[in-house]
This record gives C-alpha cells, sequence and structure tokens, in this order.
C-alpha cells in the first residue's frame, strides 16, 4: 500500500496537470509555488492548540492538502521545467546525481 502522503501528492499531481498542463518556466513554477506556501502559511497562523479538536482537524487536513499541493508543485517544477533544460544543456540524470552528492 502506498503511503498516504505520497497519494496525496500523486493526486494532486494529476489534478493539476489535468487541469493546467504542463508549467513553461521557472518563473511560473515558483509563482505557483509561492502561492502554495502562503496558502499553507495562511493556514499554519490560523492554527492554535487551544481551538476545540473538530477545529484542529479541520485545520491540520487542510495543512496537509497543501502540503500535498506543494509536493506536487515542486514536483511539476522539477519535471516540467527543470529536467527538460538540463536534458537540452546534454546533462545526463546520473551526472546531475552525482553533482548533487557531491555537494553534501
Amino acid at each position: 500500500m502506498e503511503p498516504l502522503f505520497k497519494s496525496l501528492v500523486r493526486d494532486a499531481l494529476q489534478k493539476a496537470r489535468a487541469k493546467h498542463g504542463r508549467q513553461l518556466t521557472p518563473h511560473e513554477s515558483y509563482a505557483v509555488l509561492l502561492e502554495e506556501v502562503d496558502e499553507f502559511w495562511d493556514l499554519v497562523r490560523s492554527y492554535s492548540g487551544s481551538d476545540p479538536p473538530h477545529i484542529r482537524l479541520s485545520c491540520l487536513i487542510s495543512m496537509l492538502e497543501e502540503l500535498s499541493q506543494i509536493g506536487a508543485m515542486a514536483q511539476r517544477a522539477a519535471e516540467d521545467v527543470i529536467l527538460p533544460r538540463l536534458e537540452a544543456l546534454n546533462c545526463q540524470h546520473d551526472s546531475v546525481k552525482v553533482e548533487f552528492r557531491a555537494r553534501d
């Protein structure tokens, strides 16, 4: 069985691609991610541990939904915008992984 969060990200990614198609530029990707992070931040600011349990539950579920959308939009940015540009520069994915490992 697929972990819950991974499943939520997958579903959010499918919905976003069906509704909006591909992202075209890094600027578009940034704007979409920023919007999702802002929505998450609004929920974080509204959350209070002293609220009644049903209010906290609703807010936490909404936070999880926003986090799944952030994950999906990050994946869209990578797959729609960044990786195709790396391929256009003749970068191999393995060399990118090696470069990332070298930075750690």
